[in-house]
């Protein structure tokens, strides 16, 4: 589960921090900021929008890795039981699981949504969906 999800977030964490304008970081060298100063005011407040989204794809791949890994070492849980019910042809069963797999995979990606709105309320994205909601 791990790995799946590991490296959508690390590739757009790295993304957003190589997006961070220089002429920002130049102006903010030239004002004496140091490199935590400039890490924690500059870097990492324009690459979160990109870190939350390599963390909304990871936790929506984390079902699926969970699910798989059932499938090969398990003796419990959704992934074997799904295995089971599409052995004995029980398809309603199987709907009924991917329905709750489904399910489980929207719910962690919206925790990790609403920890995206309180972390970063400015962000562009966040002001155009609250317009359209009013």
């Amino acid at each position: 589960m791990f790995l799946l999800s590991f490296f959508p977030i690390v590739v757009a964490s790295i993304a957003g921090f190589k997006s961070v304008d220089p002429e920002v970081m130049d102006f903010a060298r030239t004002t004496g900021a140091g490199a935590w100063k400039m890490f924690f005011k500059i870097r990492l407040p324009q690459a979160l929008p990109d870190i939350f989204t390599g963390l909304k794809v990871g936790a929506a791949l984390s079902a699926t890795a969970a699910v798989v890994a059932e499938f090969v070492a398990s003796d419990r849980g959704l992934g074997y039981l799904l295995l089971q019910y599409n052995g004995n042809l029980d398809t309603p069963m199987v709907f009924a699981i991917i329905v709750l797999l489904s399910l489980i995979g929207l719910a962690v990606y919206y925790v990790v949504e609403v920890i995206e709105r309180i972390a970063i309320p400015w962000h562009v994205s966040h002001q155009a969906a609250d317009v359209t909601m009013t």
